[in-house]
């Protein structure tokens, strides 16, 4: 749906196109940014005497498209029995702008319109594709001489123009098992003035169905639904939990400080956070303000250390030539020293960890060997053997090597640590015909291209991993990737270009195959400036500044500028990928 567009930053790169190594810090250019539609409040009119079926029945829609919304206006149109027991929480159904309405000879008016899409009571998005057109049947009845509504759906029904006017994409975020990491959890919600209220709502009910026994949560499992988060008029927001007023554990008391900054920085309006839990302060020493004038109070910035972009990772670009690796710094493409570069060891497929130091590469007879990129290194070990069809290996932001084989029928995963090995769990809808494999920068999730073709999809799977650290994991809870408003096929190639947004090299119809960002949730899928080349593969980068990395058919990379797309070097490469 290209209405519900999440506006991302690119880097516009101008003159002889490179990726800085080093110097100041330049503000950039935002290209492709969409003004927001302004937002009005809107009080709709309850229901006028004498009014007929078809006006109740219309009012009671266009009541709900209330800005702020205001539910009690909704529940004139029904019964008093009906208003008791409307739930106008229980989900969002998003339908294309109109909707008809027609009564039959029994007084009954059939409700029809095109479904877009549906919010469920968490604010988690799900995809309107292959379920039928929206029809509801109302009935009516006579109360007090007036008609109501006796059967109202439960839920809200909103317009298409309203959700992406008066909704916003927002994350709950959460740490991983190892409590290193933070792992945002995408919901829709309402803005206004009650989004941090309803974000810390949402926290304290924990990860979405999707997401939980994935991640952990510091919120106290005593605390109660919070009171409304006030935000002062210098910016500081006011969030008290209920629960035990005993005080958590220092550690603890981080995680869920982190937890609470990285939810609530969403907010523009909030600048610093005083946090209580059964009425006593959280207390962090990271970014926290002038104790003498505000005890307690703390940057919203906190929790910088568990960003779940892993953004102090290495900016290093790499790509392979020839069967060697090469290091790709602006317009210097220098091989990598040692074996990977000098032609020993052929580099079939690759990936660097996520200090740039140390590289994974699959050789053509089926190994993954392991190696320092340090002039004078040790030859690199060999970490698998006996591989079919395996793809490219994955880093993750604890140091674990992940390796997927595609072999025929049903594919096998492996992460490997040292000379350790163990094969990953895959349970559930396991896609079968794997051709691409991304690992979030998280750990918590996979993006994998199953298929080829008219018949290829995107899927994202859900990582569990022990808290030990131990290599048990397993990868379960597939769900294919929709692409509203664009009818993608023959993925290429993916890659994350936000904890919670893909890169994906597919084809639009009959055109050649493109750059297109989509949300992992399906909620929103967006086409970039044409490139008029078929593109094969893509590099990118949970950290905002890389700019994403297209490498076509004829092996040259690319990056979007201002307006059109510019080549990075003149030297012909294939496979470039960040350190992941």
């Amino acid at each position: 749906m290209a209405a519900l567009v999440a506006i991302t930053t690119l880097l516009a790169l101008s003159g002889c196109v490179q990726i800085p190594t080093s110097g100041p810090v330049q503000p950039g250019v935002q290209i492709g940014v969409v003004e927001e539609p302004p937002r009005f409040q809107f009080t709709p009119a309850g229901p006028q005497t004498g009014d007929r079926e078809l006006a109740i029945v219309s009012g009671f829609f266009g009541a709900m498209l209330a800005y702020p919304a205001n539910p009690a206006v909704v529940q004139e149109f029904l019964t008093e029995k009906a208003a008791a027991s409307w739930q106008p929480r229980s989900g969002t159904t998003v339908y294309a702008d109109t909707l008809t309405y027609t009564i039959d000879a029994r007084g009954q008016v059939r409700t029809e319109g095109e479904r877009v899409g549906r919010l469920d009571e968490r604010g988690v998005w799900m995809s309107s594709e292959g379920t039928p057109p929206l029809v509801r049947p109302v009935e009516l009845v006579r109360e007090k001489g007036e008609w109501r509504i006796s059967n109202p759906p439960d839920g809200l029904y909103l317009s298409e123009s309203y959700f992406e006017r008066y909704y916003d994409s927002y994350a709950l975020y959460f740490l991983d098992p190892t409590e290193q990491i933070l792992v945002p959890d995408p919901v829709y919600l309402p803005v206004g003035e009650q989004t941090a209220t309803l974000l810390m709502e949402g926290l304290v009910r924990g990860p979405t169905d999707w997401l939980g026994g994935a991640v952990e949560s510091f919120v106290p499992s005593t605390a109660a639904p919070p009171l409304p988060v006030v935000v002062s008029g210098s910016g500081v927001a006011e969030v008290p939990l209920g629960g035990d007023p005993d005080p958590l554990p220092v550690d603890e008391q981080e995680l869920l400080m982190a937890q609470i900054a990285w939810t609530l920085r969403q907010v523009p309006e909030i600048s610093a956070l005083d946090v209580t839990v059964g009425g006593s302060s959280l207390q962090v020493e990271e970014g926290v303000e002038d104790a003498a004038a505000a005890a307690g109070v703390v940057d919203v910035g906190f929790g910088e250390g568990y960003d779940p972009a892993d953004s102090a990772a290495s900016s290093k670009l790499f790509a392979t030539r020839r069967d060697r690796l090469f290091d790709v710094a602006g317009d210097a493409v220098l091989p990598v020293p040692g074996p990977f570069g000098d032609g020993r060891v052929p580099v079939q497929a690759f990936a660097v960890d996520r200090t740039g130091q140390k590289a994974a590469v699959v050789t053509g007879d089926g190994r993954v060997r392991v190696g320092s990129l340090a002039d004078g290194a040790d030859d690199p070990g060999v970490w698998l053997r006996g591989g079919r069809q395996l793809l490219r290996p994955e880093w993750d932001f604890a140091g674990l090597l992940w390796i997927m084989d595609r072999s025929p029928g049903r594919p096998l995963a492996y992460v490997l640590r040292g000379g350790r090995q163990r094969r990953i769990e895959l349970a559930g809808d396991v896609p079968t015909d794997v051709r691409a494999f991304s690992l979030a920068r998280n750990g918590t999730r996979v993006a994998v291209i199953e298929g080829t073709g008219q018949r290829a999809r995107l899927l994202v799977g859900r990582v569990v991993r022990p808290t030990d650290g131990s290599l048990d994991m397993r990868i379960d809870r597939w769900r294919v990737v929709r692409t509203p408003g664009l009818e993608l096929q023959d993925f290429r190639d993916v890659a994350w270009s936000t904890p919670t947004e893909l890169a994906v090299v597919a084809r639009e119809r009959d055109e050649v195959p493109q750059l297109f960002t989509v949300g992992i949730d399906g909620s929103y899928a967006l086409a970039s400036t044409l490139l008029q080349r078929e593109a094969v593969s893509v590099a990118a980068s949970s950290t905002e500044s890389l700019p994403t990395v297209v490498c076509t058919a004829d092996g040259r990379l690319w990056v979007q500028g201002v307006d059109r797309w510019e080549l990075l070097v003149e030297r012909r490469l294939r496979q470039p990928s960040y350190v992941e």
